[in-house]
């Protein structure tokens, strides 16, 4: 069963409906499906805008989104659980808080003059 965890911005707490470890850290990282081989890690860059170009400095100015994709083997939707929020797709929509509490990869930028990380409530 593949589980997709979308983080919106939202007030409702889902954690009541996943099965997380005792033992879960989550500054390791995950151990694959198959434990020979690397996690796969889906990235996906939507580039939105080109704010600004100066080509005097070599500078350009994006706005971006940047998506993570990959499979936590460790968290698991509990049994009992009968209601998704995908309706016949099995996701749960989590808050935004939840992200402190699980595994997410290091994100390097080179050559990154700034960036901006969103506020989520």
């Amino acid at each position: 069963m593949k589980v997709l965890l979308l983080f919106l911005i939202c007030q409702v707490s889902a954690d009541h409906r996943l099965d997380i470890p005792e033992n879960y850290h989550p500054h390791m990282r995950p151990l694959p499906m198959d434990e020979e081989k690397p996690l796969d890690l889906v990235v996906v860059l939507n580039l939105r805008n080109i704010v600004d170009i100066s080509e005097p400095k070599q500078q350009i100015t994006l706005e971006a989104s940047l998506k993570l994709f990959w499979t936590d083997k460790n968290i698991k939707i509990k049994k009992d659980v009968t209601k998704y929020d995908g309706g016949d797709e099995e996701y749960i929509v989590l808050d935004s808080s939840f992200s402190k509490k699980i595994w997410i990869p290091d994100i390097f930028i080179d050559q990154a003059i700034d960036h901006r990380v969103p506020n989520f409530h």
